[in-house]
């Protein structure tokens, strides 16, 4: 991506973004044949990514958590009821 488009899509509207980000995923999920795993890491990113996928795309994709004993136990405990 160059500076231009990059500059062009950050002035998009909120609703061209994850019209968009929908887009991406479900093409990606028929080149998967409609297998999706979204990885979650109790962080606001991941946090919207599997809203808007489960919102848009597939309410039944499933969420997966690594829990590598480094994360705080606020997150694990928020992963644990919040997403999965």
């Amino acid at each position: 991506m160059t500076y231009d488009e990059l500059k062009y899509r950050q002035g998009w509207t909120l609703e061209q973004k994850i019209d968009y980000s929908v887009g991406v995923v479900s093409s990606f999920m028929e080149r998967m044949n409609g297998h999706l795993y979204v990885s979650v890491s109790g962080g606001k990113d991941s946090g919207v990514m599997l809203d808007i996928i489960r919102r848009f795309v597939d309410k039944n994709v499933l969420a997966v958590f690594c829990n590598t004993g480094n994360e705080y136990p606020e997150v694990v405990k928020s992963v644990s009821f919040g997403y999965l």
